[in-house]
């Protein structure tokens, strides 16, 4: 674990983060420090009974949107990356793949849920650490309703979904399958532009999320679009991502065989 980790005045210098209860915005450097590189913090219930803070700091933290909790039990710093800035030979990709995946990034680079239903439901934890802080209402859970009074199923229809440019790296590579497809299989039909979109988001999630290098991702989708096998299994970037390993290992082998 790092030693070292930063605060931007641009989150706690606000007047969201300074009007949180003292033992919150404690709480809240208290997980930041034990964060890893990508922001998640495997054990938040532990440090906050080892910091002396409630279940309430944290939920409040989860409410003000200055974290986001899992139904794994991890949390992952909101702000992250406008705290902090990992050099990349020092960078060591978290280990909560799953939780990141169902993350991206939004304007200010920001985390944001893709998926709410990851969200933690704080009845799970223990409650034996209650100092009589902030009480947040009858429900028990981190996020039992967004601050802005809007439904979770609402909030999932109004949010503004990503859109690529066709010259996105994510785009192209969509728009390359989606030809390579189209190319061994003149009879079916060809995709719409959404769904092209849908395509490169998977992408630009492997990218962002899992870490491939776009060129690496390239050449292994080539070779199983190559691949007797592959090319009839290999129809989506969703069905790409979840063999990526396997396949870039198949494909590895098959260039040592060859010399």
């Amino acid at each position: 674990m790092a030693q070292r980790r930063m605060f931007s005045l641009s989150v706690v210098d606000t007047d969201a983060f300074l009007e949180l209860p003292s033992s919150s915005q404690a709480l809240y450097f208290h997980l930041g420090m034990r964060a890893d590189d990508d922001g998640f913090v495997a054990s938040p219930k532990k440090i906050t009974t080892m910091t002396n803070c409630s279940v309430d700091d944290l939920k409040l933290l989860a409410e003000k949107k200055f974290i986001i909790p899992f139904q794994t039990g991890v949390c992952v710093i909101r702000d992250w990356k406008q705290n902090n800035l990992v050099q990349k030979d020092r960078y060591h990709r978290t280990k909560y793949l799953a939780e990141m995946q169902s993350l991206t990034l939004d304007e200010t680079g920001s985390y944001v849920l893709l998926d709410t239903e990851c969200i933690q439901n704080v009845s799970k934890l223990e409650t034996e650490v209650r100092l009589g802080k902030v009480r947040l209402g009858k429900e028990d859970t981190f996020l039992s309703e967004p601050a802005s009074g809007v439904p979770d199923e609402e909030r999932k229809k109004t949010r503004k979904k990503k859109s690529f440019d066709h010259e996105h790296k994510a785009y192209k590579l969509a728009e390359w399958l989606d030809a390579k497809i189209a190319e061994r299989l003149p009879d079916c039909k060809r995709n719409t532009e959404e769904k092209l979109q849908k395509w490169a988001l998977t992408f630009d999630r492997m990218n962002r999320c899992d870490g491939y290098d776009y060129g690496a991702m390239f050449n292994i989708l080539e070779w199983s679009q190559r691949n007797s096998f592959w090319q009839s299994n290999i129809l989506s970037p969703d069905k790409f991502r979840k063999q990526f390993i396997q396949l870039s290992a198949k494909m590895k082998l098959e260039e040592a065989q060859n010399g």
